[in-house]
């Protein structure tokens, strides 16, 4: 029981209780011993203390950089006001390299916040000297003064209680208006999760397909149906927005290029040369090299219809108007587009509640899915599949392997120790060590659960 919990061993009795109407699990007997043995779950690693986050939130696709830099400024500014953060960093868009397929509507806030107590240089708890009043003394510079006979200063306030107060407090500010949450995230194990998975969350579903506007539509679809698994916390659910960028196109007019003699190509230069920008020198400044690009002024490209009147030169010296050429409107397309397995593919991200272990979440979440398949309220497209994907594959590829490497090795140890001492009885005993070895196990980590730290 220790092992699966008090609700897994004896759900047969709650089952039993369903069948004549009467739902146990909902009384106080029931809900105080599944929070006194909640079991130890299914996990591969437990998350470490690394003493920051990663808050990684989005917004709209069709968001232009200055707005997403303001959302990102405000975020900023929001979570610096939380007395317990030291400091915030963010971080938009990406850099240039191939390696960091973030869009501009993804934000990156790496957050450092305080340690719990004040320490010193090399991270040990330090005491301070008090007053008769319970106060901490200051000297004239408003530092504290540090007394061994002294106590420790705390630096969180009453209610903070543990990092994951801390990020509730995050979360709670960083609520703007057309952004979405995120899951709890922390800068190293961010970067483990992303390399094996992809994803920016530590499970979800990846949905793949041969169309991203239907990927999105399921996406949305699962995105409405996990909110109600067990165990998923329902804030964090998030399916990506894939089509919603918008894309400024321009449609030549080929007869009325003919007839100005302008070739598909004179047009494409001059759109790429006055709106896009073209490189036609490089400044020099030591080591530093910058290059020198010229386009037209901000006013005659930032719409459509600005666009539309800019003149096109000819042939024969006469400037005709963009839009007598063309036609120039917007269109909805992806921000980004991936692949996997040669499908195109889109992320259903979602978290756990606290007390859940990985893999049992993620099989809740699969058989709340598959109860909606079955009643008929959820259609899976055809070209359409999806698979669960994150660190609970790493949980099951380890258990496939124990379940076969476990009894070998066992059985090994049985014969070479038989084998030396020619003695069942004596095996028997050895045996039983460990077995008492794996109790013991068991007791400290239910003892020390969830207080792992990790100190960058």
């Amino acid at each position: 029981m220790t092992w699966l919990g008090f609700a897994t061993t004896f759900g047969f009795v709650a089952k039993s209780f369903d069948v004549i109407g009467v739902d146990v699990r909902e009384t106080s007997v029931w809900t105080s011993a599944s929070e006194a043995i909640p079991g130890l779950g299914e996990e591969f690693m437990p998350a470490l203390d690394e003493g920051a986050f990663l808050l990684m939130p989005t917004t709209m696709p069709h968001a232009g950089v200055e707005e997403a830099e303001d959302v990102m400024r405000k975020i900023d500014l929001a979570v610096n006001a939380i007395p317990e953060v030291e400091t915030v960093v963010g971080k938009m868009g990406r850099t240039e390299s191939a390696l960091d397929p973030a869009p501009v509507s993804m934000f990156e806030n790496v957050i450092l916040y305080k340690s719990e107590y004040k320490t010193d240089e090399n991270g040990r708890r330090v005491r301070y000297q008090m007053n008769d009043s319970g106060e901490f003394l200051k000297n004239e510079k408003g530092e504290l003064i540090q007394d061994e006979d002294g106590e420790y200063y705390r630096q969180w306030r009453d209610h903070i209680k543990s990092p994951d107060d801390i990020w509730d407090e995050i979360v709670s500010v960083s609520r703007i208006p057309g952004t979405t949450s995120a899951p709890k995230l922390q800068p190293i194990e961010t970067r483990l999760v992303m390399l094996q998975s992809g994803m920016r969350a530590p499970m979800g579903v990846k949905v793949k397909g041969n169309d991203l506007q239907e990927i999105e539509n399921f996406g949305l679809e699962l995105e409405e149906i996990l909110r109600e698994a067990e165990g998923v916390k329902a804030s964090s659910v998030f399916a990506e927005r894939i089509v919603g960028k918008p894309y400024l196109e321009v449609h030549w007019d080929r007869e009325q290029l003919a007839r100005y003699g302008l070739s598909v190509q004179d047009v494409q230069q001059f759109m790429s040369m006055g709106v896009g920008g073209m490189a036609v020198s490089t400044s020099v400044e030591g080591r530093e090299r910058y290059p020198i690009r010229v386009r037209f002024a901000r006013e005659l490209r930032d719409n459509p219809e600005a666009l539309g009147e800019l003149l096109v030169p000819t042939k024969t010296g006469t400037q005709v108007p963009l839009s007598q050429l063309s036609e120039i409107k917007y269109r909805q397309g992806p921000q980004a587009i991936k692949s996997e397995d040669t499908f195109l593919v889109g992320y259903v991200i979602f978290d756990k509640v606290d007390g859940y272990a990985e893999v049992e979440v993620v099989e809740n979440a699969r058989q709340t899915i598959q109860d909606n398949v079955d009643s008929g309220d959820l259609t899976i497209p055809t070209g359409i599949n999806f698979e669960f994907a994150g660190n609970y594959e790493n949980q099951v590829r380890a258990e496939k392997r124990l379940s076969i490497i476990l009894p070998i090795a066992l059985v090994f140890i049985f014969l070479i120790m038989y084998f030396q001492f020619r003695s069942v009885e004596y095996n028997r005993h050895d045996l039983h060590q460990y077995f008492c070895s794996l109790g013991r196990w068991i007791f400290t980590r239910l003892a020390l659960r969830s207080r792992l730290v990790f100190e960058l």
